[in-house]
């Protein structure tokens, strides 16, 4: 039996917790005195989620075999939430974890559930896949409607608040991953993962619901979640490509109009071509230098980068709101490739 506290303290017992070794903090564990939660998995295999930084973001988790000796770690939210009310102590961040208790019932998914709070607002839950995969093995072929019910997202990391879904919807008589927003303060974001690779092909479909309010950003990113290159279905209506420092701009789109985007990119070189409905619209280089690159991004708003590590600990405000939600924007995405 493993026991873990604040500051990565760790004692081990043998006799199922009566008694305990002197605690010492773990070798090579980062952790400041955010909460820790360890437990067995459904796989027969050991899961610990905590916040791996001096901070308490982002919160990741460590799968061992005995419980003892851990050799990866894995994302679990690496979001921060706006934080709309300010206060002492109120740390920044998904932290105070915890999952269901040894003999406190088990998930017939059989998949890892664990709780936390956000800023210490709004309690998320995270439900995490067991086994639990650091990769994918085989190229992405999803097409939402061939697959089967209740099982289309199974691949996917999906960030879903209240009022920014990521969920499968039929849309014009066939099933669709819809991201909608509607939150002034988050978005929806859905991830897949495909084989790392040095050149790839990516083709997906987008049909926005509107296209002035809202936005989507597309992005290739590595396995670091560094993003190389970025596309952007924006609220005039454009759509656009980050080129440096600018917004290079690839073409209008229109309301409930199905568009087919491939993207043919290349590491070696960071170069990428755009084509849309069998037409090249645009190409470029990446913005950001990568080795490879492993994942698709969708997410209905810019890139977050508050706080950081030089943010003031306490926020000292309350952000302004009136509890009511803005314009919701919508898009459908029907099929996802790789090759």
């Amino acid at each position: 039996m493993l026991k873990e506290g604040k500051n990565a303290l760790t004692a081990i017992s043998k006799d199922e917790g009566c008694t305990w070794t002197q605690p010492h903090r773990a070798p090579g564990f980062v952790n400041s005195n955010a909460k820790i939660w360890g437990q067995r998995t459904s796989d027969g295999k050991y899961a610990t989620v905590y916040n791996p930084s001096d901070f308490r973001w982002p919160l990741a988790l460590s799968v061992s075999n005995n419980g003892l000796d851990y050799t990866n770690l894995l994302l679990v939210n690496g979001e921060i939430s706006t934080m709309r009310y300010g206060g002492y102590y109120k740390s920044y961040g998904p932290q105070y974890v915890r999952g269901i208790q040894e003999r406190n019932g088990k998930p017939v998914d059989g998949k890892l559930w664990v709780a936390y709070s956000m800023n210490k607002e709004d309690i998320w839950v995270s439900s995490i896949p067991v086994p639990i995969k650091a990769s994918a093995k085989d190229p992405v072929k999803d097409v939402f409607n061939e697959l089967p019910d209740g099982k289309e997202l199974e691949n996917w990391n999906i960030f879903s608040p209240v009022w920014a879904k990521v969920k499968i919807e039929e849309h014009k008589g066939r099933k669709c991953l819809l991201l909608s927003d509607k939150d002034e303060f988050d978005y929806a974001m859905a991830t897949r993962l495909f084989p790392t690779s040095k050149n790839v092909t990516v083709e997906f479909t987008v049909e926005a619901g509107q296209n002035n309010h809202g936005s989507l950003y597309v992005e290739l990113q590595n396995e670091k979640n560094t993003a190389a290159m970025r596309l952007v279905f924006d609220s005039a209506g454009k759509l656009e490509t980050k080129a440096g420092y600018r917004m290079r701009n690839l073409m209008s789109y229109e309301v409930n109009k199905k568009y087919i985007v491939r993207i043919e990119a290349q590491t070696e070189n960071r170069y990428f071509e755009v084509f849309v409905n069998g037409k090249e619209v645009g190409k470029g280089l990446f913005f950001a230098p990568v080795a490879s690159l492993e994942q698709i991004v969708f997410r209905s708003g810019e890139v977050r980068r508050f706080p950081n590590v030089d943010t003031p600990t306490d926020q000292d405000f309350d952000v302004k709101q009136d509890g009511k939600p803005i314009p919701e924007a919508k898009y459908w995405i029907e099929l996802v490739k790789t090759w």
